[in-house]
């Protein structure tokens, strides 16, 4: 079991259905010309695991690796599902940095989130000698709110 920012979530893998005062949007069922489905990729599965979990709950299609070279090669057969990729930086094979340098030779577009538990500095000299495009840079323990918030702006952004 993990904790993140206070929480103790309950890893199940279940269907759920969401109820609120509020019309949920349904980013999973947008027309499947555009790019609206996340690839989570995270060396440690309960991490990727709750962020996809977390994800879902909130309407959006998501896809998960734990293995940065497994989710490249699903990247390529399958690019034109995806607007966002979320990815650990320090991952063993190939680091997050070196999965979106290729992801966005595919696909240069593609909005991108990096996750990381490590000094920010280091990370984006890394960005910079890369010349990476980077729409956010959450930092570990994971904020699950700002997480799904900052998603929710990114996928809009791209549906308009």
């Amino acid at each position: 079991m993990i904790v993140i920012m206070g929480l103790v979530p309950t890893l199940c893998r279940t269907n759920i259905s969401i109820y609120n005062s509020k019309r949920q949007r349904n980013y999973s069922n947008m027309n499947s010309t555009q790019n609206h489905g996340i690839l989570v990729v995270d060396d440690y599965k309960d991490i990727s695991y709750l962020v996809k979990f977390l994800l879902q709950k909130n309407g959006f299609d998501v896809y998960e690796f734990n293995d940065p070279t497994l989710a490249l090669d699903y990247f390529k057969e399958n690019a034109k599902k995806f607007g966002l990729i979320i990815t650990d930086v320090m991952m063993p094979g190939m680091s997050g940095i070196e999965l979106l340098v290729k992801i966005k030779e595919i696909s240069p577009n593609i909005k991108s989130f990096l996750m990381t538990s490590f000094e920010l500095d280091a990370i984006k000299s890394e960005i910079v000698k890369n010349a990476l495009e980077i729409s956010e840079i959450i930092q570990k323990p994971i904020p699950l709110k700002e997480l799904v918030s900052s998603v929710k702006k990114h996928i809009e952004l791209s549906i308009i």
